[in-house]
């Protein structure tokens, strides 16, 4: 069962990116896992299954795209945070949530360390809610 100990993976291509985001996640409370591209993504997510994927997508390559399209077909309950600028999209199994993060004023349209936490606290809490959920049949 995912917790809340169990550490977030990053990816995204650029360094400082990736940095940044282990960085905030730090101050909000979250350990982190870097990954530089989709293979070592995904490679990490078959060994552990993290609690919650965050990518980067305000800049992306094909190969990040095709990473995330990948990422949703083989693990499609694994919660996904993508951070587009100034948007992030929330999916996990067949929800997903849009919702406008940091401010124009921000460095490359980053969230702020609260916008972060609350996205982490809800995709994290949605996944541990759905493993507990008592399994409901029709008679």
């Amino acid at each position: 069962m995912p917790s809340f100990s169990d550490p977030v993976l990053v990816v995204s291509a650029s360094d400082a990116a990736r940095r940044l985001l282990h960085l905030l996640l730090g101050r909000a409370g979250y350990g982190s896992v870097e990954a530089r591209d989709g293979d070592e993504a995904l490679d990490f997510v078959r060994q552990k299954r993290p609690p919650l994927v965050v990518i980067d997508l305000r800049d992306p390559d094909e190969a990040m795209l095709v990473f995330a399209g990948l990422l949703q077909k083989r693990y499609p309950a694994l919660p996904r945070l993508m951070l587009h600028v100034g948007k992030a999209r929330l999916a996990s199994g067949a929800s997903e949530r849009e919702f406008a993060l940091g401010s124009p004023q921000a460095p490359e349209h980053f969230p702020s360390i609260d916008e972060l936490r609350r996205a982490v606290d809800l995709a994290i809490s949605e996944r541990v809610l759905a493993v507990l959920k008592p399994v409901t049949a029709k008679a």
